[in-house]
């Protein structure tokens, strides 16, 4: 009987302030260990997901191009230091039957803007650029659809020039200050429209 008091009087007693401390400590210990593992993870999630909403709104703007027949141009731009764009129509020119060209100053006249990345990206946490890199907008590039839903050569790279290196427009997402091997990109690989996704060295930068 004296031995069922003992063990009811321990199991009411509950932990000494050292028992406590103890656990605390090593929660500490290994939430110090896990924390810059699981940063690295969603940074690299964060990538993803801006590639993934890079990736939808070109082959939107392709299908609406496509499907109204009128002229669309996807804008990108970083800016503000977090990533955005916007999906502009644009009208032909009755002379060339090309589009009547990029828009100017796209900070400024678009007001139909789509951040990427849900809202969850830091500004500058991501290096965020276009190949090629609009002239009217450093910090961004614009792709343009003709109305048969084909790049048109506006849009065309350098590279696209090289017959080794077919590519015809890239976005490239990076986290910032880190190697080439956390690089993600959409890539533009011909005039019909063709895109594909790209990581690490695959992706070009010029």
């Amino acid at each position: 009987m004296k031995r069922l008091k003992t063990r009811l009087k321990r199991s009411i007693a509950g932990f000494t302030l050292l028992e406590v401390l103890v656990v605390i400590i090593i929660i500490a210990i290994l939430f110090a260990i896990a924390a810059p593992s699981w940063n690295i993870v969603m940074n690299r999630q964060r990538v993803n997901v801006v590639r993934d909403q890079a990736t939808q709104l070109i082959r939107q703007a392709q299908a609406d191009a496509r499907r109204t027949h009128t002229a669309r141009i996807v804008v990108f731009d970083n800016s503000t230091g977090v990533p955005r764009a916007a999906i502009v129509p644009q009208t032909l020119d009755t002379n060339t039957g090309q589009t009547s060209g990029f828009i100017a100053n796209p900070t400024t006249t678009i007001n139909n803007w789509q951040t990427l990345g849900n809202g969850d990206i830091k500004a500058n946490s991501l290096d965020f650029s276009t190949v090629p890199v609009d002239a009217n907008n450093p910090q961004g590039g614009q792709l343009v659809f003709n109305s048969n839903g084909f790049v048109d050569p506006l849009s065309e790279s350098a590279a696209s020039k090289d017959s080794s290196n077919p590519i015809i427009f890239t976005v490239n997402i990076t986290q910032a200050k880190t190697s080439v091997n956390t690089r993600k990109c959409v890539i533009v690989t011909t005039l019909l429209g063709a895109v594909r996704q790209a990581e690490g060295s695959s992706c070009p930068t010029s």
